[in-house]
């Protein structure tokens, strides 16, 4: 079990960057299109998007849109780090499927990126 420790510790690392790249593009996704509002004529609600969206991206508490859109970042990174673990335990280990079901849940719980919950900038 020792050996594959730094597998579980990678598939975690690409879990979390694929959960990242999720949030970034959402986010700045949306702020396009705001930017892209402001271009053809509707400045205010373009304006009101744009900020939303550069707002939600330092601090999802901000409404709850933002927190979902956050929450489906840590579960879409919870679920592949599940994925993975259960997937390299049972290929690659003799543990038996629920064992490497249960660590594999395990591993995911304690792992998962909360921080992607917390808000880089608490200023008014």
């Amino acid at each position: 079990m020792k050996k594959y420790s730094w597998r579980v510790c990678l598939f975690g690392f690409l879990s979390d960057f694929i959960g990242a790249l999720f949030l970034l593009g959402v986010f700045e996704g949306i702020s396009l299109i705001g930017e892209h509002m402001i271009d053809s004529g509707n400045k205010a609600t373009g304006l009101k998007i744009a900020r939303w969206a550069g707002s939600g991206m330092i601090n999802v508490w901000q409404d709850p849109l933002t927190f979902i859109i956050a929450a489906v970042g840590v579960g879409i990174s919870a679920l592949l780090i599940w994925t993975f673990n259960k997937r390299m335990l049972r290929k690659n280990t003799e543990i038996g499927e629920e064992n490497a079901r249960y660590i594999a849940k395990w591993l995911t719980i304690v792992t998962a990126p909360y921080l992607y919950l917390i808000p880089v900038y608490f200023g008014g």
